[in-house]
C-alpha cells in the first residue's frame, strides 16, 4: 500500500495555516507535521507513505481570517475504504470546518460531481469526514 497525504492551504480560497497534524492507525503514528511548524506553520504539505491504514486525523490550524486556532480530531475509521495504493488522503479548512477528501487513482466519469480540491476535478472524489 502506497498512498499521499496531502493539502494546499493556498488554493480552493482557503485562508488557515496548519499548525499540527498527526495521522495514526490505532495507536501506531504514521506521519505527523514537523515540530517547527508549531512555529511557523504549514501551508503546503505532499508526503508518501507505504505504511498502516490511517484510522484517525488530528489537525491543529489558525484560521487567518478570524485569527482564531481550532483543533479537530477526525476518526477515520471504516472510512478509507478499499486499496489506498496510489491515492491521496487530501484535507481542506474553512473556517472552523474541516473536509476530509480520498482523491482515487481512477479519472471521474461524466455522472460523477466534482468535489473537493480543484487541482483534481479530473480524479474520481469522494468526501470521507466532514465536521
Amino acid at each position: 500500500m502506497y498512498y499521499q497525504f496531502s493539502f494546499d492551504m493556498t488554493a480552493d480560497g482557503q485562508h488557515a495555516v496548519v499548525l499540527e497534524y498527526k495521522l495514526s492507525a490505532g495507536d501506531q503514528l504514521v506521519m505527523a507535521s514537523i515540530p517547527s511548524a508549531k512555529t511557523n506553520g504549514l501551508y503546503a504539505e505532499g508526503v508518501y507513505t507505504s505504511k498502516l491504514r490511517p484510522t484517525r486525523l488530528s489537525v491543529h490550524w489558525k484560521d487567518l481570517a478570524d485569527g482564531r486556532d481550532y483543533v479537530q480530531d477526525a476518526d477515520l475509521t471504516g472510512k478509507l475504504k478499499g486499496d489506498l495504493n496510489g491515492t491521496t488522503i487530501y484535507l481542506m479548512i474553512d473556517g472552523a470546518h474541516l473536509s476530509i477528501f480520498l482523491v482515487l487513482p481512477s479519472q471521474r466519469g461524466a455522472e460523477q460531481p466534482s468535489i473537493g480540491p480543484r487541482i483534481y476535478s479530473d480524479r474520481a472524489v469522494s468526501l470521507v469526514y466532514s465536521n
